[in-house]
């Protein structure tokens, strides 16, 4: 099993708990097993001019982003490694990978289309 199968299977098997909103996610590969953790905390955002409830759940899912992150860095050059995070907001992906290391996180945003917006890397 890969990184995107464990994201793939934690948001199968949490789908009912949660619904089409996400929340955030964090994996690593530790010993031989994924370990997938979800922030239990859930935000609704609101428009203040007419309290809409601003509905980020179409689009791309989080899968479909997460490929898309992980292709770029790639691509890229970029040092992918077995700790990854990814959250909505505003519909825009943000994945994190090397999240467990010391220096060097790689962070992307990846918009609705499946573009990436923005490429960095913390420095080591």
């Amino acid at each position: 099993m890969d990184e995107v199968e464990a994201l793939s299977k934690a948001i199968e098997m949490g789908r009912s708990r949660w619904g089409d909103t996400l929340p955030t996610f964090w994996w690593s590969l530790e010993g031989g097993e994924w370990n997938v953790t979800f922030d239990s905390e859930v935000t609704f955002r609101f428009r203040q001019s007419d309290g809409q409830l601003i509905d980020d759940t179409d689009g791309l899912d989080a899968v479909a982003a997460f490929l898309a992150a992980r292709s770029h860095a790639l691509r890229e050059g970029l040092r992918w490694g077995p700790a990854f995070s990814i959250g909505r907001k505003s519909g825009e992906w943000y994945v994190g990978a090397r999240q467990s290391q010391l220096g060097g996180q790689i962070s992307i945003v990846v918009s609705a289309d499946g573009s990436i917006k923005s490429t960095s890397v913390n420095p080591k």
